[in-house]
């Protein structure tokens, strides 16, 4: 019943504006687009994205122009649809204008006597075809459409009518596929949509530079040798009024439809606005789009080179976490993100302190830094990063500031876990379930991965190998006595001093260096003011992450505590002894696949760092050096 009555509701409409001025009802569509591009939706939004993806060049101003053209392009598809049916013929008649060049093509294709198979894209009056007298075989052939159902069975009764009213056969997209080759064999003529998305049953390309699902349909009914392939393209020429152009594609030797596509793709990038009344607000590229599939690209795509990124392809952020150690322990995860997405631009969003550290390792496209302004200020300055189309971004923060950041960029897809609390700026949030919180931090990444984007490799270890390898004929030892982040994980300077002296007394030949963020000097400096080994300088505060990084990766080990410097070093392949107090590394250690040694209290308790079992300190020490040679 309630079918019925939307039935009813619009035919009604449709009646309505059949009998209204063409420069009205126009107007109407203007307004709509306009409407439609002024309120926050998600129709807006991918049109927004789908033209900045094609046009990367383009300013904003230029493409929420075009996109409120196309917007009202779309109603206008609307409008037609609805008006068609209680149009004269005479206005039917006149919906196409046909030049010379399309009226030669016609009647060529009528003389043939040959089944023709016209491969029309969604522009804005696709429809006029169908309903315009002049658009058909004559002779006693008659033209078919195969068609997608609507979900409202009255509605789609009514439209199937009316469609089968001006003379066309039509069959469903879901069942008449047999009936449709059918219809072709018997040498008329076919038209099909072929520009739509077709999921994940579809085939495999590209399209404007960016990875999409081409339906194979047009190739399955063209198999019939002696099928007549044609582009057919109701081009706008005001109003409810188009110009038919025709191009033949047979004997191409792609298949039908990527050269369809290809003719499409040349008419967008020939029009200097976009060729706005192709229905740009339609999912085409949707299959970058879905939860499950942005991280984690089809296997049919996997023949696929993606050596060089386009501009025009899908870009995934990944707001990176504030402190040094939790940056450092998500770059496995962004490792995996590069393998699922070959295609992608990975780009980092991070504090311009780890700019240059993420650049040098290059795991990503790009790396972006954060506004260094405070307050609301900073979110001012968010607004205007100059980002490009933000599709996905994965929060490795836990916090209302970073998942704000990701409203204000207008990002599509915004994943990230939830611990204590909601994050209702997330509309992918991730709640972490109880038996997993006290596994690894990167563990419960992985795992939220798993989750909503299938994404489950072999073994969490294949990311984890290190940046660089193990220098095997340096001797000088680091010591890292800090930890920025909390003065509850620093083992007293006592102990550090009593590790040096005992090394320096049976390997003298080494040397040390202190080392250690501003925030930490006061106890860099204790430390080095405190032990009597000759070889020691103190670099605390004086080197860039960079420069750091250097530094690691020419000595022999690292002694440290739970920091950020641990996580580095070990991600740089240099060996790592750390002291674990009030953390658990079984929640925040070390994950690279380089030597490491924990020295922690036994069934992974916490541990009194002022109160440490010295001997055993020191025997843990001297095993990692032995094992180290």
């Amino acid at each position: 019943m309630r079918y019925r009555i939307i039935l009813i509701l619009v035919q009604m409409l449709g009646f309505i504006m059949s009998k209204l001025p063409y420069f009205l009802l126009e107007q109407m569509t203007e307004f709509l687009g306009w409407v439609l591009m002024s309120i926050p939706n998600s129709r807006r939004r991918l049109l927004i994205s789908n033209l900045r993806h094609a046009f990367p060049n383009w300013g904003y101003h230029k493409i929420l122009s075009v996109a409120s053209e196309s917007a009202a392009r779309m109603f206008e598809m609307g409008f037609f649809s609805l008006s068609y049916p209680f149009m004269s013929n005479e206005q039917r008649r006149y919906s196409v204008f046909y030049d010379k060049a399309a009226e030669t093509k016609l009647e060529e294709l009528r003389n043939t006597g040959k089944p023709v198979l016209l491969l029309i894209p969604h522009t804005c009056l696709f429809e006029s075809l169908a309903t315009s007298p002049l658009f058909r075989p004559f002779s006693g052939r008659s033209l078919g459409a195969i068609y997608r159902p609507n979900k409202n069975s009255a509605l789609d009764e009514w439209i199937t009518e009316a469609r089968q009213n001006v003379g066309i056969k039509t069959f469903s997209r879901k069942e008449g596929i047999i009936r449709a080759r059918a219809h072709l064999r018997e040498c008329n003529w076919l038209a099909v949509l072929y520009d739509q998305n077709a999921g994940l049953g579809g085939t495999a390309s590209t399209f404007l530079g960016r990875i999409c699902s081409f339906s194979p349909l047009p190739d399955l009914l063209a198999k019939k040798k002696d099928v007549i392939c044609v582009h057919a393209t109701a081009k706008r020429e005001s109003f409810f009024r188009s110009r038919l152009e025709l191009k033949d594609i047979t004997g191409n030797v792609k298949s039908i439809s990527e050269t369809a596509h290809e003719y499409l793709s040349q008419e967008i990038l020939r029009s200097p606005n976009g060729f706005p009344e192709w229905l740009w607000s339609h999912g085409k590229w949707k299959i970058n789009n879905l939860i499950h599939e942005i991280f984690l690209l089809q296997e049919k795509f996997n023949e696929f080179q993606f050596e060089s990124k386009s501009e025009h392809s899908i870009q995934i952020f990944i707001r990176m976490p504030n402190w040094l150690g939790d940056l450092v322990m998500a770059l496995p995860i962004i490792c995996a993100i590069r393998k699922g997405r070959p295609d992608a631009r990975l780009s980092l969003l991070c504090k311009s302190t780890y700019v240059d550290l993420l650049n040098s390792l290059e795991v990503a496209d790009k790396v972006y830094a954060l506004p260094s302004s405070k307050g609301l200020k900073y979110f001012k300055d968010i607004c205007f990063l100059n980002l490009g189309p933000c599709d996905a971004m994965l929060m490795l923060t836990n916090s209302w500031r970073g998942d704000l950041e990701s409203i204000l960029l207008n990002t599509e897809v915004r994943l990230g876990i939830e611990i204590k609390g909601k994050r209702p700026f997330l509309n992918a949030p991730f709640p972490v379930p109880k038996e997993i919180r006290q596994t690894h931090q990167l563990s419960v990444w992985f795992k939220m991965m798993a989750r909503y984007c299938h994404f489950s490799p072999p073994s969490m270890a294949d990311y984890c190998e290190p940046f660089g390898m193990r220098n095997f004929s340096s001797t000088t030892i680091l010591v890292a006595p800090g930890s920025l982040n909390s003065p509850e994980k620093r083992l007293p300077v006592m102990y550090w001093v009593k590790m040096m002296n005992l090394i320096y007394a049976k390997f003298p030949d080494v040397s040390f260096k202190i080392i250690g963020t501003r925030t930490e000097k006061e106890i860099c400096a204790e430390l080095y003011s405190t032990v009597s080994v000759p070889s020691v300088r103190n670099l605390c505060g004086r080197t860039t992450l960079i420069e750091l990084s250097e530094i690691l990766k020419s000595s022999k080990c690292l002694l440290c505590n739970d920091s950020g410097s641990m996580h580095l070093a070990n991600a740089l392949g240099v060996p790592v002894f750390a002291v674990f107090g009030s953390t658990s590394p079984q929640k925040t250690g070390p994950v690279f696949n380089s030597p490491v040694k924990i020295y922690k209290a036994e069934n992974d308790n916490f541990l009194d760092l002022n109160s440490v079992d010295e001997k055993s300190l020191n025997k843990g020490l001297m095993e990692f050096l032995k094992e180290l040679g």
